[in-house]
């Protein structure tokens, strides 16, 4: 209960995302960048404590990255490496190198929520998208197929 306290109140929980740190370098991935692996990675956790208040907030924090994502994308017609997390679906910046597209670990990690979260119903709700029938997961669990 204590780290879900000191994360609802750490300032990194943004409406575009989970910034990854609250250091504005201009680097890619200071403030207020947010990126696919790390929001998988938080959620995952947070799915993996069962309780009821990690399970909520690891809800509420998948959708709105997947939204995020889904924004980015409409808008752009591509997938990114990063999101700005200060603003739903804005395209994240800085760096070293040209922003990536159709980043593999973008992808896979919104696939892989998708699924998780919405496994039942089988349609993404505010998006249509219709998930494969035979596909069936749970939030602890990767890719079990009925």
């Amino acid at each position: 209960a204590a780290a879900i306290h000191a994360l609802e109140h750490s300032g990194l929980l943004l409406p575009g995302g989970v910034a990854t740190t609250l250091l504005e370098t201009k680097q890619q991935w200071d403030f207020p960048n947010a990126w696919s692996p790390i929001v998988w990675f938080l959620v995952d956790g947070l799915w993996r404590v069962e309780s009821d208040t990690s399970t909520a907030l690891g809800d509420q924090l998948a959708q709105q990255w997947i939204d995020a994502n889904l924004v980015a994308f409409q808008n752009t017609q591509q997938m990114h490496e990063k999101l700005d997390a200060t603003v739903l679906g804005k395209v994240g910046g800085g760096g070293e190198y040209v922003q990536q597209v159709g980043f593999g670990w973008t992808n896979g990690c919104i696939l892989d929520l998708i699924h998780r979260l919405h496994c039942s119903p089988s349609v993404i709700p505010r998006t249509g998208i219709q998930l494969p029938p035979n596909l069936c997961g749970t939030k602890t669990g990767l890719y079990v197929t009925k």
